[in-house]
C-alpha cells in the first residue's frame, strides 16, 4: 500500500513540475535587469527608443532601444491589463515604430489549459477502471456455496 501512495505522491509532484516548467516556458522569468515601465517611459519621452514589439498575451513589450540609449541589448517591460490604448497613443505621438504581436507562446498557454482537463479525465478513466473491479469482487459475494 505504501509503495502505490508514493508512487502516486511522485506522479502528482511530476504534473506540478511540469506544470510550473510549462508556465516559466509561457510567461518567462523575472529579469531585474529590465526597466520598469515608468523607466521605460522615461526612456520612451528622451528618445532612446527606436521600436517596441506589443505582446498582449504576455502584457510585455519587447523593446529595442534607439542610437541614444546606454543599453544596446534588448529589454522587455511588463505593462498593466488595460494599458495598451493609451501605450500605443504615447508610441505614436513620439514617432516609434510598433508592431503587435499576437501569435507567441500560443502553444505553451494552450497546453496549459488544457492539462487541467486532461488530469480530470485520466483521474475519473483510472477511477471508472478501479471500481470495476471492486464491482467484479462484489458480485462474486453471496454466489459461493458454504
Amino acid at each position: 500500500m505504501r509503495g502505490k501512495v508514493l508512487k502516486w505522491v511522485g506522479i502528482v509532484l511530476g504534473v506540478l513540475v511540469i506544470a510550473f516548467i510549462a508556465q516559466y516556458v509561457t510567461y518567462g522569468g523575472v529579469d531585474s535587469d529590465d526597466p520598469t515601465l515608468s523607466e521605460f517611459l522615461d526612456r520612451l519621452e528622451t528618445g532612446e527608443v527606436a521600436s517596441v514589439t506589443l505582446v498582449p498575451r504576455r502584457e510585455e513589450l519587447e523593446v529595442t532601444p534607439g542610437p541614444g540609449s546606454d543599453s544596446a541589448d534588448e529589454y522587455e517591460v511588463a505593462y498593466p491589463d488595460d494599458y495598451s490604448g493609451p501605450l500605443i497613443a504615447e508610441l505614436r505621438s513620439k514617432d516609434v515604430a510598433f508592431e503587435v504581436d499576437q501569435s507567441k507562446g500560443a502553444a505553451a498557454t494552450w497546453f496549459i489549459y488544457l492539462l487541467p482537463f486532461a488530469l480530470f479525465v485520466g483521474f475519473w478513466l483510472w477511477l471508472a477502471r478501479r471500481l470495476d473491479r471492486i464491482g467484479d469482487r462484489l458480485d462474486a459475494i453471496g454466489g459461493r456455496r458454504a
